[in-house]
């Protein structure tokens, strides 16, 4: 059984570990970003310069996490763009 759920968890950890941005519905009701910048070459700037891309301008910050699976950090900030 292993042999099968081991390929299956790899390729999983692979797709989180290559980051990006998805939408959001942000507490109070509005939309913003999920933004994903895992990975020993990834650090807060990648995230940072994500939501400045995403949003095309200003961001407000609405949430971070750090976290870590085995040595690759995992980081992800919510951020709600400025117009």
């Amino acid at each position: 059984m292993w042999k099968n759920v081991m390929p299956l968890g790899v390729c999983a950890f692979l797709l989180c570990a290559c980051g990006g941005a998805r939408s959001a519905r942000l507490p109070d009701g509005g939309e913003g970003y999920s933004i994903n910048c895992n990975g020993e070459d990834n650090d807060w700037a990648d995230c940072y310069n994500q939501a400045a891309d995403k949003c095309d301008g200003p961001y407000e910050i609405v949430s971070t996490n750090t976290m870590g699976v085995r040595d690759t950090p995992m980081r992800n900030i919510i951020v709600k763009c400025r117009k």
